[in-house]
């Protein structure tokens, strides 16, 4: 059966209690309102790495259907929130108030992706609960479903300041690593733990452009330290990330820059012949500390812009 029926046509829609309302009507409005929230909240959920706000958040979409159904069958005797609804999130507000430091000055979002998509969530909720107070006035609203949209909103912006003062340490940890694991003795040198960080850093930059790869990681001389398997990642993709890898520490060069400069007539024609590793097309690039040389990355996965994109922005991660 088609979704597309056209009885809507003239401007008019059923409630579960109502046939033939009005797309108007402030039922209808808030319904819409509730079910943008829903949506907006399950692109959050389907943003956010950590499992335990993944559950919160589903239970919350679970929780404001409840309220969508009430407001439709005009029951709020059927179709309700219980008091331990609004204990449970209210003990989550306390818990993640608890984790970050206060501010006292406006919160300017777009740092952070995760923390960001929560703000929209929270000022969309912030709307969702004007419209219940409106409704409210001639269709009665059960009491714990008009306070929850009102706890709503603490939460997603408790939780998103928690993400944001999160990332914000990890920030300083990841540069702190940086500082102390690039230097042994007079000698800078990548190894196995500063390759971590910046395997989950070169796999942000991947996700955020929908892209599975595989990075690879050598040292110096060309030697892999670390490779990671982003799932989803084409299985050839392994043998070509560590080739370029490989290239870059070798060459001290990007493989595009490379690439370039064995075109024929070029200084370095024919020098992808001379080893079958030697790739001369984009996605690696050298890592250098004080212009110095310590190591390279590879990356293959998408076409050759893209991975020279993402491979650029690992190197860059050293600076």
């Amino acid at each position: 059966m088609s979704i597309t029926t056209k009885s809507g046509d003239k401007g008019y829609t059923n409630l579960l209690k109502d046939k033939m309302v009005l797309k108007s009507d402030i039922r209808v409005k808030l319904l819409g309102e509730i079910d943008e929230l829903s949506s907006y909240l399950g692109l959050l959920k389907s943003e956010v790495a950590e499992e335990k706000i993944k559950d919160e958040l589903g239970n919350i979409q679970s929780n404001i259907s409840t309220v969508m159904a009430q407001v439709a069958a005009g029951n709020p005797e059927k179709y309700f929130l219980t008091r331990e609804d609004l204990v449970e999130i209210e003990e989550l507000i306390s818990k993640y108030e608890g984790m970050y430091i206060s501010q006292n000055k406006f919160i300017l979002t777009g740092d952070n992706r995760i923390s960001s998509i929560m703000d929209i969530c929270r000022a969309v909720a912030r709307k969702v609960e004007r419209q219940v107070i409106e409704v409210d006035i001639v269709y009665p609203v059960e009491e714990n479903c008009k306070k929850y949209f009102n706890r709503l909103s603490d939460y997603l912006y408790a939780a998103a300041r928690y993400i944001d003062f999160k990332e914000e340490v990890t920030k300083k940890v990841k540069a702190s690593l940086k500082e102390e694991f690039i230097s042994h003795g007079k000698e800078k040198v990548l190894n196995l733990q500063l390759a971590k960080v910046l395997l989950e850093d070169i796999e942000k930059k991947a996700t955020r452009m929908g892209l599975p790869v595989v990075i690879a990681l050598a040292n110096q001389w060309g030697n892999i330290i670390a490779v990671h398997f982003m799932d989803g990642a084409l299985p050839g993709s392994y043998d070509i990330a560590v080739n370029k890898a490989y290239t870059s520490a070798i060459f001290r060069l990007g493989t595009l820059q490379l690439g370039q400069m064995s075109e024929t007539g070029r200084t370095l024609q024919g020098i992808n012949n001379t080893d079958s590793r030697i790739v001369i097309f984009g996605g690696g690039y050298p890592l250098k500390s004080n212009n110095k040389v310590i190591g390279s990355v590879g990356i293959s996965g998408g076409n050759g812009e893209q991975d020279d994109e993402i491979a650029l922005y690992g190197a860059n991660l050293m600076t």
